[in-house]
């Protein structure tokens, strides 16, 4: 089959020829064995064109359908594991908020179950001032200390806070500077309260010291990222046999064990 002669076939069966083209088409087909082995080829050709091209169609479809079920099948995997992803790390928080509750609360109970409130300490030095004085032997009680530790006595720590630094930038007195720390821890300004227990002055007694080391203790204790501050110094406190605090706090340390 020429070239020429699938045009013209082509052109027929598009039906796009002349009338007298087509006429004279017929009558060949009609008559001419050639012509009607070549139109029986074309049909065929035609019909195998046609079918081929379904067959590309729906493989098309079929794959585009493939495809488009495997991304739905990818997407619904992307979904469980992200819910599966974001419930374990629920799960992780929700443990650790469970975690650090229960780690606060049995520090909250050590607490007050052994901290040994600074109060006696505090009336011990009230009944210095109001009978002798507190200092240097024969040094008069300073009316503005008197007035701070009375003011702690009293919960009216702004008033504490007052007079005792004023106390302690005039005559730098040790008891001044402890009873500030403890004023400053009781209005909640943890922060201040360690900073003038952690520096007592060097000639400060022995027991003020050691009641300054105690009560930081405490306080890096309320905290969960300074609580291993808090168990070096109670180690520290029960490895020392002039420590007041000495058996409290070794058997405050069994007990965290």
């Amino acid at each position: 089959m020429t070239e020429q002669e699938l045009d013209i076939l082509h052109a027929y069966s598009r039906q796009t020829l002349s009338e007298s083209e087509r006429a004279e088409l017929e009558s060949k087909l009609n008559t001419d064995p050639h012509w009607q082995k070549l139109w029986s080829d074309f049909q065929l050709l035609s019909k195998g064109i046609e079918a081929s091209g379904d067959a590309q169609i729906r493989e098309l479809i079929q794959a585009a359908g493939a495809d488009f079920q495997l991304q739905q099948q990818q997407k619904k995997r992307r979904l469980w594991r992200n819910l599966g992803i974001a419930a374990g790390l629920g799960l992780l928080l929700l443990i650790a908020i469970l975690w650090l509750q229960q780690q606060r609360q049995k520090f909250q109970n050590l607490e007050r179950s052994q901290h040994q409130n600074p109060q006696a300490l505090l009336n011990q030095q009230l009944d210095d001032l109001e009978t002798r004085g507190f200092g240097n032997r024969g040094e008069q009680a300073s009316p503005a200390l008197l007035k701070g530790l009375q003011a702690i006595e009293q919960q009216n720590l702004s008033l504490a806070i007052q007079q005792l630094a004023q106390v302690k930038t005039k005559s730098q007195q040790p008891i001044a500077q402890f009873f500030l720390g403890l004023a400053y821890a009781q209005s909640g300004d943890r922060s201040k309260a360690i900073q003038y227990w952690q520096n007592m002055p060097k000639d400060s007694p022995e027991a003020l010291k050691k009641a300054a080391r105690y009560e930081v203790s405490w306080l890096y204790a309320q905290h969960i990222w300074t609580r291993q501050r808090a168990k070096a110094i109670w180690a520290e406190i029960a490895r020392d046999p002039r420590d007041p605090h000495q058996k409290d706090m070794q058997k405050l340390l069994e007990q965290l064990r």
